[in-house]
């Protein structure tokens, strides 16, 4: 299999676990990778999809404390589109496919964002500055995204979500 560079790295939030899918041509079809498992049909360009789940390392260095791990993920081979649609959760961002750790940047609007994760949940910065605790990563990037957009619809972090 050709060493190629991946399309895209999606992350995806699954009724509160963060998912991560890679989505790579592998250069070859189905004729030697065999039919879509998805669809089970011909595949004339064969994709490559690797999930991965971000978990909570049994670890006191709060910096390392979370990481993705392979475990309970498939990889599956098939047509882009069906790798697509199989994918978990709903999308909440695209990120570097070097991204390895548990916190988030984007630039959303011109602004700063970055969602960290730690073992209270997602903190949620914006340009910098601390706006507030989210239980889930899709909370966290829908507020980032409000107050990037509409700085003055942002809430106090005393308002709670």
């Amino acid at each position: 299999m050709s060493q190629r560079a991946p399309i895209e790295t999606t992350v995806h939030d699954h009724d509160g676990e963060v998912l991560r899918y890679t989505l790579k041509a592998t250069g070859q079809s189905s004729e030697r990778l065999g039919a879509c498992e998805v669809c089970g049909q011909h595949v004339s360009e064969v994709y490559l999809q690797r999930g991965m789940k971000m978990f909570e390392r049994p670890t006191s260095i709060a910096a390392r404390r979370f990481g993705w791990t392979y475990h309970g993920m498939a990889d599956v081979f098939g047509h882009a589109d069906c790798l697509v649609g199989r994918r978990k959760g709903v999308e909440v961002m695209t990120v570097p496919t070097n991204h390895d750790d548990a916190n988030f940047r984007q630039e959303i609007n011109g602004v700063d964002v970055l969602i960290g994760r730690d073992a209270e949940g997602f903190k949620a910065y914006i340009a910098d500055r601390y706006e507030g605790l989210f239980t889930t990563l899709l909370r966290a990037y829908q507020f980032a995204a409000t107050a990037a957009n509409h700085p003055e619809r942002r809430r106090p972090i005393t308002a709670g979500l």
